[in-house]
């Protein structure tokens, strides 16, 4: 006693159906924070999430404070530049990554691309409110949060950014 014909093409498309949904292929998740879509960021479960909103930071610093900056085999850092206006964000490489770029992506739509120059990246017009600097080039890396008027020294360990 056999299936009849109906009743192997509908297991068959069961047997299909399954095989799909457990497909590794079509529950690939995230595995870091790149693979994600701008913002987001890979959380435990492989997922592609909303960050979760920063603390307030801690403006008290006086502006001719520099705090150190250090990196295994990497020379002091330089001086950090004077911020022009309230809105211009300055990062500066400390070390000699292959970064040549950044973008800075804040949640009131703001996006803007800027190269190094002289490992000196000079972002004008960046809001006031938390931001995210992602940086380009054949390492990526990603730092939050960050907001216009701020002077930042940077370096880039593995793949990721460490700012102060």
């Amino acid at each position: 006693m056999g299936f009849s014909r109906t009743q192997t093409i509908f297991l068959a498309a069961c047997l299909l159906g399954a095989a799909l949904i457990y497909s590794p292929v079509v529950n690939a998740g995230c595995t870091k924070d790149t693979d994600c879509k701008g913002d987001r960021v890979c959380n435990a479960e492989g997922r592609c999430v909303d960050p979760e909103p920063c603390p307030p930071c801690d403006c008290s610093e006086s502006e001719d404070s520099t705090p150190a900056v250090t990196s295994p085999d990497v020379a002091p850092p330089p001086e950090r530049p004077k911020v022009p206006d309230g809105s211009t964000l300055l990062i500066t490489m400390t070390d000699e990554s292959p970064t040549t770029g950044v973008e800075v992506s804040c949640p009131s739509g703001f996006r803007l691309r800027v190269s190094f120059e002289d490992r000196l990246a000079t972002v004008p017009g960046v809001p006031a409110e938390y931001c995210s600097v992602h940086f380009k080039g054949p390492i990526s890396a990603r730092y939050q949060p960050v907001k216009g008027g701020q002077s930042l020294l940077c370096y880039i360990q593995g793949s990721t950014a460490v700012c102060e």
